[in-house]
């Protein structure tokens, strides 16, 4: 203690309290030294970041200055401050979890998503780091709960404290804009980790929750849209095809398929997926550019089934969940398109039905029916508890026998999903060696991979076997469409493939199932497509116009206002007018039907403290409920359920399909228990 008798300690704080502003500034510069070091994985990460790309860490620390300097106008300012700071350290966590798990950054659309991700947690999460996290929450809220009660209140002059604000939020606000003006810093990502690593944690992630959806157009209008339309629509009828090509199209989105043998020093027993590379050699295929790495299936799947480029959107955005889920959304789509030409339209997906809410989302894209993991029997799991895709055949095969007119079956697999092991389990597996460098978890980890390409390959071999025996019982030719959602999350970078590419560059490959569809494809050479292209090619390949956004793709796709048409189409549909379809939507939300074949009961038989359901295509999914009331049920058979409940006459008995995170999918008619005299004759 000195001579006045106060601290050094105690006269920082002093300090610190009169003059708040260097103090917010040097806390937010070591707090996003420290958020980069998370994000990178390593303890000298953000002097790395702060060295390489001094400008974009400056930035991201004037963010943080400006969301601190916030704390001015509050008089419990030092309890806003540190929640605030804790608030930011827990996300930069959270964003080191869920980078080394994935493979991709967490952002905005996360939080959104977060519901229906709860039942897959197990996967990456095991019990004791549960735990761990749920232990750390605890102790952030509990010293939170304590420093409100302990924090100094102040009185909060704004003319003081106002002007400091505002001027550190207008240097912050200032020097982003100017940033972004300049060019030097993005704010519409094609490649979300790269963004991440360029720019930094802070502003991406905020960029993220802030941005959403499309920005309108300068231009747009209704004479302008009116005009695009009436363009599209004159050159309709001189392109139609006279006698077109109507096969059935089933597309296949496989989770993180790829070719294992594009990794540069990896070394294989055999190859993973010979058949999918015998298709690559036979018909025509080509690399297809993703916009995410890991994880994010729903964008790519958005675009392939749309053709709307992704980048029209807010960073980091999942249509899915900020537009589609809207019960009155509609867009037009692959499924739309066909079903305009007669064609039926089915989606199929081996796993949860309300995973990045489809089970509302296919409606909007015109699906008539959906076929998620809750409505299928045999399936197998593979050692993470995802589903085989195996099961698809037959779920694919019974969707195209529902109906007597061409079908559109878009399928979504979940087998080669991660998180993966990083302990080998057996010494059989086909790697022979890793790439150098990589760790002996890693190397585990592609082991892993490898095997679940190769079952996958396997499933590609007997889908098309089944096309092709059933192309000769019906007659019915088929063009199918193979292609990776993403590559998967391993690590790699843009120095890891033996063939140049790129860590957003999946592979797709077209298969002609049928003599008229073959000489179409014959036609058709190699070529590399962006995910948004992809769909838009099936349809020119089926001589389906389409409607105005597959017209804008065949129309105008090789000129230079494209991308221009594109965008203002895109916005009216989802956020405008419509005035390009005269104010009205382009096709009806139907209900989904649910299922290939309907949940029925056909007779209920209590007693002795049980009851007995019988009735037909059950699943393990299956959950009887009694007055509305869900109960434990036990799965006996398609035809057979039971739940350990004492039921009276008159109750009503109903079998509902529901997820894991209780999302109701869909209810059978209910019974109503009879009467035991009844029930004796």
């Amino acid at each position: 203690m000195n001579g006045n008798g106060r601290s050094g300690a105690g006269r920082l704080a002093a300090w610190a309290e009169r003059h708040p502003v260097p103090c917010f500034f040097l806390l937010a510069f070591f707090m996003n030294l420290l958020i980069e070091s998370l994000a990178r994985l390593s303890p000298l990460g953000g002097i790395a970041y702060l060295l390489e790309r001094p400008l974009p860490f400056l930035l991201n620390t004037l963010v943080l200055f400006a969301v601190f300097s916030a704390s001015l106008l509050f008089r419990r300012r030092l309890f806003v401050l540190v929640v605030t700071a804790a608030g930011w350290l827990v996300l930069g966590i959270a964003n080191a979890v869920v980078t080394a798990l994935r493979a991709s950054p967490l952002s905005g659309i996360d939080f959104a998503i977060l519901r229906s991700c709860l039942p897959i947690v197990k996967v990456y999460l095991r019990p004791g780091h549960l735990l761990l996290i749920l232990a750390f929450l605890g102790a952030v809220g509990w010293a939170a709960a304590g420093l409100f009660h302990r924090s100094r209140i102040y009185a909060v002059k704004l003319r003081r404290e106002g002007v400091l604000f505002l001027s550190a939020a207008a240097v912050s606000v200032g020097a982003v804009l100017l940033s972004v003006s300049a060019g030097a810093v993005e704010t519409s990502f094609t490649d979300l980790p790269g963004a991440y690593r360029d720019y930094g944690f802070v502003t991406c992630f905020s960029l993220t929750v802030l941005e959403r959806g499309i920005d309108e157009p300068e231009d747009y209008s209704a004479p302008v849209l009116r005009a695009l339309a009436a363009s599209l629509a004159d050159e309709e009828e001189a392109e139609g095809a006279e006698d077109p090509v109507r096969p059935n199209v089933v597309a296949v989105q496989l989770e993180s398929f790829m070719d294992p043998e594009r990794i540069a020093g990896a070394v294989y027993r055999e190859s993973p997926t010979p058949y999918f590379n015998a298709l690559k050699e036979a018909y025509p295929s080509g690399f297809m550019r993703v916009n995410t790495l890991g994880a994010g299936t729903a964008n790519t799947e958005f675009e392939v089934l749309t053709g709307i480029d992704l980048t029209f959107f807010g960073a980091g955005e999942y249509p899915y969940q900020t537009v589609l889920e809207d019960g009155d959304a509609v867009c037009e789509s692959l499924a739309s398109s066909w079903k305009a030409e007669g064609y039926a339209a089915h989606a199929v997906h081996n796993h949860s039905g309300s995973f990045y809410d489809r089970y509302r989302v296919y409606g909007a894209l015109g699906f008539d029916r959906f076929v998620p993991l809750e409505y299928m029997n045999g399936t197998e799991e593979n050692p993470l508890g995802w589903a085989k895709d195996a099961v698809l055949t037959d779920e694919i095969r019974g969707c195209l026998d529902s109906t007597g007119s061409p079908d559109f079956v878009f399928a979504v697999s979940v087998q080669g999903h991660g998180l993966y092991p990083d302990v080998e389990e057996t010494e059989d597996g086909l790697v022979e060696a890793a790439p150098e460098g990589w760790s002996g978890g890693e190397r585990a980890q592609l082991s892993y991979y490898a095997g679940q390409m190769r079952e996958m390959d396997e499933f590609l071999r007997a889908l098309t076997a089944m096309l092709e025996e059933r192309a000769a019982e019906t007659g019915e030719e088929t063009l199918l469409l193979l292609y990776g959602d993403h590559l998967p999350p391993l690590p790699l970078d843009g120095d890891s493939f033996a063939d140049g590419s790129g860590v957003l560059d999946s592979e797709y490959v077209l298969v002609p199932v049928g003599e008229r569809i073959g000489a179409r494809l014959a036609e058709t050479g190699d070529r590399d497509l962006e995910a948004w292209q992809t769909g838009m090619a099936l349809l020119e390949l089926t001589d389906t116009e389409g409607g105005l956004i597959g017209r804008c793709h065949r129309r105008l796709g090789d000129t230079p206002g494209f991308r221009d048409a594109l965008r203002l189409l895109a916005y009216d549909l989802l956020y405008g007018e419509r005035y390009a379809w005269d104010g009205k939507e382009p096709f009806e939300r139907m209900p989904l039907t649910m299922g290939l074949d309907p949940v029925r009961i056909d007779g209920v038989f209590p007693g002795g403290g049980m009851l007995t359901v019988r009735g037909e295509n059950f699943t393990a999914h299956s959950v009887v409920t009694v007055n509305g009331r869900a109960v434990k049920t036990l799965f006996v058979s398609p035809a057979e359920l039971t739940a350990e409940i004492a039921v009276s006459p008159g109750d009503r008995i109903a079998v509902v399909q529901r997820t894991e995170d209780l999302v109701l999918l869909g209810e059978c008619e209910p019974v109503v228990v009879p009467d035991h005299r009844d029930a004796d004759k």
